[in-house]
């Protein structure tokens, strides 16, 4: 192309806002997402009511212990804080969408008494 140098046409990425999971085979999708806060009893409820209003099945995975995303106790028991890899999987219609929206509960997720 005139005028444009190699060096103008190489694009270093951006890194992404969220984590990038996949879905394979289709309806079956995870993503892991490193914790910037507590998984406490506000966010656990929220994401037990979220991941309820989907079809797919979601489980969290936190130290080799996985658990049901829609019950809030099984959530909590977890004990995911700060700093912690929280696998989201799901399978089934809507997996994309139900991981999605775990990881964006899970993302704004704050250390207890914040």
């Amino acid at each position: 192309m005139p005028g444009s140098s190699e060096a103008s046409q190489q694009r270093t990425p951006s890194p992404p806002a969220r984590p990038i999971g996949t879905c394979v085979p289709p309806g079956s999708c995870s993503a892991v997402i490193t914790l910037a806060g507590d998984l406490h009893a506000r966010p656990a409820g929220s994401l037990a009511v979220a991941a309820a209003k989907f079809d797919s099945a979601a489980e969290l995975i936190v130290r080799d212990v996985k658990v049901d995303a829609r019950s809030v106790l099984s959530v909590m028991s977890l004990g995911a804080t700060s700093g912690q890899e929280v696998m989201v999987t799901a399978t089934g219609p809507d997996a994309r969408e139900a991981v999605d929206t775990i990881i964006g509960i899970l993302a704004e997720a704050t250390e207890v008494g914040r």
